[in-house]
């Protein structure tokens, strides 16, 4: 809801997910992600919005983003031709689309991290125990391998991620290594929120 010309987001949505939001000037950011039931920017609607909701408590960038409780990220934006008019104090959103797509979250429950030369090895940062089906073996810290038997040295953080968040109920082979071992597992794509 727009109001005074600020987009405003009342309350957490009923479910929503702990994870890990990023980095910002003062380290890592934690936080829950959940679905907004509308957003609406002139009369462009976007139902059921992915938005992250920080949490900031004793962070260093606390006092600077007080009265702010969710942010609707470069996922959001990268769906619009943004202006940015700092002289009259506004920013200007055209959709680059007629119907805003459905944004997914990550519904594998592992959070990969980039690391290694170049950032080109790519390993399990922590795992959503509610969500990774209990037979599985994956621990934080493995290292993925390989995604349906396509070699990460091959894919991109973004190319991994848009795999984890693809469609609900798709069965994944995933490769790790963890000690020199190498590990597989079947992972099904759960949405949880």
């Amino acid at each position: 809801e727009a109001v005074g010309g600020r987009i405003q987001v009342k309350g957490k949505p009923e479910k929503s997910v702990s994870s890990f939001l990023g980095v910002g000037l003062g380290g890592v950011i934690y936080g829950a992600v959940g679905r907004i039931h509308q957003l609406k920017i002139g009369n462009y609607e976007i139902p059921e919005l992915l938005c992250s909701y920080p949490d900031y408590a004793n962070h260093p960038e606390e006092e600077f983003l007080l009265g702010r409780n969710a942010s609707l990220g470069n996922n959001f934006l990268s769906h619009f031709e943004v202006t940015y008019n700092y002289e009259k104090k506004y920013i200007g959103f055209k959709p680059l689309y007629r119907r805003f797509p459905r944004l997914e979250f990550n519904m594998s429950g592992l959070e990969v991290i980039a690391g290694g030369k170049n950032f080109k090895k790519y390993f399990i940062g922590r795992i959503n125990r509610s969500v990774v089906d209990p037979d599985t073996d994956f621990e934080e810290g493995d290292e993925i391998v390989s995604v349906n038997l396509k070699g990460t040295a091959e894919m991109d953080l973004e190319e991994i991620n848009d795999i984890l968040k693809s469609s609900k109920g798709k069965q994944l082979l995933i490769e790790t290594r963890r000690n020199g071992v190498l590990i597989r597992n079947i992972l099904v794509l759960n949405s949880i929120i």
